[in-house]
């Protein structure tokens, strides 16, 4: 485990209704971190399918509003949500970071984002493709070593 970040697995399910989209988190691991995926704490989440990667994302809120939101959208200013909601079930993988003190929220930001996007590209690295559901990744320079190291870490945890 790293000093830097807290890893959670879920089991996200999801189902569709009347062209609405829901979803459920089947199991915690470990089971006493919901508290985690409800904190406002910064989140890296990589969405998994059989060993292949679907999607990697940042939320600086809940991880129940974020997903909330990609599950609800539809197509209000061109925001579909999630291309992978309409898949029954996948592994969420949730790295949990401490809140960075004495840094203004656009920095840390910045910061997660360039883990995001690091990881988005080991992943390309590592497997020959990009996550399959991935639209975009938010690049920046400022915080690249940093970013790298962090970002090889989370690769390690979901290898």
């Amino acid at each position: 485990m790293s000093d830097h970040f807290f890893h959670l697995s879920l089991s996200l399910v999801t189902r569709e209704d009347s062209g609405q989209y829901y979803f459920g988190f089947e199991k915690i691991i470990p089971v006493d971190s919901e508290s985690l995926i409800r904190s406002k704490q910064p989140k890296i989440y990589v969405v998994k399918s059989n060993k292949e990667f679907l999607y990697v994302g940042y939320a600086s809120q809940s991880l129940i509003t974020r997903f909330g939101q990609g599950f609800r959208a539809a197509g209000k200013n061109g925001y579909h949500g999630y291309k992978w909601k309409k898949l029954e079930q996948v592994e969420v993988h949730v790295f949990v970071f401490p809140i960075l003190a004495d840094t203004s929220a656009k920095e840390s930001r910045l910061y997660f984002e360039a883990i995001e996007a690091e990881l988005v590209f080991q992943i390309r690295t590592h497997t020959g493709k990009w996550p399959l559901y991935q639209n975009e990744i938010h690049f920046n320079n400022e915080f690249k070593k940093e970013a790298i190291r962090i970002a090889d870490e989370l690769l390690a945890e979901l290898q």
